[in-house]
Order: C-alpha cells, then sequence, then structure tokens
C-alpha cells in the first residue's frame, strides 16, 4: 500500500489523540509517516459512515448502511445485528 505522502497528500490520523485532548504515542505498529496513536479498536465492521476510500473496515456500502439504520443511540452496543 502507497503512504499518503507518495500520492502528495498531507499525513492525518485516523486515531487523532490531541482530537480527544490526549497526548498518547504513535501507533508503531502502522506504516511508517502514519500518525495514529496507539488505540485499542471498539467497533464494528461497515458501520461507519465517513465513507474514507482506505478504510479497511468498510468494505460492503449496502452493510454499512444497514449498520447505520440499524443504529440506537440509547443502546449498550453500538450496534445491534451487524451485517456483513
Amino acid at each position: 500500500m502507497r503512504c499518503c505522502r507518495e500520492l502528495g497528500v498531507q499525513p492525518i490520523s485516523c486515531v487523532d489523540s490531541m482530537m480527544f485532548g490526549v497526548n498518547s504515542a504513535r501507533d508503531k505498529n502502522q506504516r511508517e509517516g502514519c500518525n495514529c496513536a496507539v488505540s485499542v479498536d471498539i467497533g464494528a465492521y461497515n458501520s461507519c459512515m465517513n465513507g474514507c476510500k482506505y478504510c479497511y473496515a468498510n468494505h460492503a456500502g449496502a452493510a454499512v448502511k444497514g449498520n447505520y439504520n440499524g443504529h440506537d443511540s440509547s443502546a449498550e452496543m453500538l450496534t445491534l445485528g451487524i451485517v456483513r
């Protein structure tokens, strides 16, 4: 996979610790040039509506929409009945 710098895009962070007011170390398990902070994945595949082209977590557009529509903000789980 090519780094964003090779494509002329400024590197940013999918997991930006400063956005949450925390100063966290960079995740050493990511590609060189990736600015993502060390994190723990609590999400579910096919559940983010941001639509980033490089995202590893979304691979089925219809499933993403179905999971988003099934989201209940008052539930204990982020999504219920995950569609893959």
